[in-house]
């Protein structure tokens, strides 16, 4: 099991994919437009699950408790990027940070951890702006590069 390094924590409104840079512009402008008008946003942090299910976890995560800005600007996010050929995602969108990643077997206190934390209120967190980030997988764990960032109004 490996836990997400604290400057890597994130919440993902819009997975892209590989993505042309020539397109970057573009897709900064659709960004800025799904975020227009929206005010900063406090969260919640509240309890703990594991993707794709408890007694298999390969993602372990922390679920996040929205006013709804945040599902209306991953709304507006995938229909402003679909005239560029980004298709909309199938799954719900479902905010959540991603703590740890398991592969093999999970230790047993893994399973205790999540069972006992299940609707722990962790605190909030606030955010201000919307970012668009390259991420390149390397065997010594993921990469992040900041190309845009978009503020939401104060």
């Amino acid at each position: 099991m490996k836990a997400v390094a604290a400057k890597n924590l994130h919440i993902t409104l819009k997975f892209l994919g590989d993505t042309d840079s020539d397109s970057i512009t573009e897709i900064t402008d659709r960004l800025y437009f799904s975020t227009q008008s929206k005010p900063a946003i406090t969260l919640g942090i509240v309890g703990l699950s594991a993707f794709p299910r408890h007694t298999r976890p390969s993602v372990v995560w922390a679920g996040i408790e929205d006013s709804g800005t945040l599902a209306e600007i991953a709304e507006k996010l995938q229909a402003e990027l679909k005239p560029l050929g980004f298709k909309r995602d199938k799954r719900l969108f479902q905010p959540h940070l991603t703590l740890a990643r398991v592969r093999g077997k999970p230790p047993e206190e893994l399973f205790t951890l999540i069972n006992n934390h299940q609707s722990t209120d962790f605190g909030t967190a606030s955010v201000d702006s919307i970012e668009l980030i390259q991420s390149e997988l390397r065997p010594e764990g993921a990469r992040y590069t900041l190309l845009a960032s978009v503020h939401l109004d104060q």
